[in-house]
């Protein structure tokens, strides 16, 4: 199989993320400004707020970059468009199934306390996450991620007996 196929997929931004973004920026301002006026010491409570900004505000905004190579699945987490990072690569030879999470193979591990569920997906529906029971030395996970049609047909392509595209 040739090609690399890769999906990109934005996480819903949660509805506290503008409430949260205006709050810190307005501490900021008034510290500075508490700075300018009352004491110095205060620059240092916004230097802190200013820091606590630029780590935590791109967790808010948080893309899933999915790519399928030749049995490699690999994830990638984008915060607001410009911070990349792999987080894992998971090979195919693993794999028990893929299939939609309303999917009994995948369902039943859903509520499994031996099984750790890790979410790859936009979090916006259901419809869409499909489930990727993956088992190494570590332990037993389900994958929960969001491919879109060409990835799926790769997917298919490459391993028929392991992944389920329709329930």
């Amino acid at each position: 199989m040739d090609g690399i196929f890769e999906c990109l997929v934005k996480r819903k931004t949660p509805t506290v993320a503008p409430f949260a973004k205006a709050f810190l920026y307005a501490l900021i301002v008034i510290f500075v400004f508490a700075g300018l006026m009352l004491h110095a010491i205060f620059f240092l409570g916004a230097i802190l707020f200013g820091v606590a900004a630029y780590f935590l505000l791109p967790l808010l905004y948080v893309e899933w970059e999915y790519i399928f190579i030749d049995g490699s699945f690999q994830v990638d987490r984008i915060l607001a468009q410009a911070k990349r990072k792999t987080m894992k690569e998971y090979s195919f030879d693993r794999v028990d199934v893929v299939a939609p999470v309303r999917h009994p193979d995948v369902s039943r591990y859903l509520h499994s306390p031996d099984t750790k569920i890790i979410d790859y997906s936009s979090r916006q529906n259901e419809q869409g996450v499909y489930g990727m029971l993956y088992a190494d030395q570590t332990g037993r996970y389900l994958i929960l991620f969001e491919p879109d049609e060409r990835m799926r047909k790769a997917l298919k392509r490459y391993s028929s007996r392991k992944v389920i595209l329709e329930y």
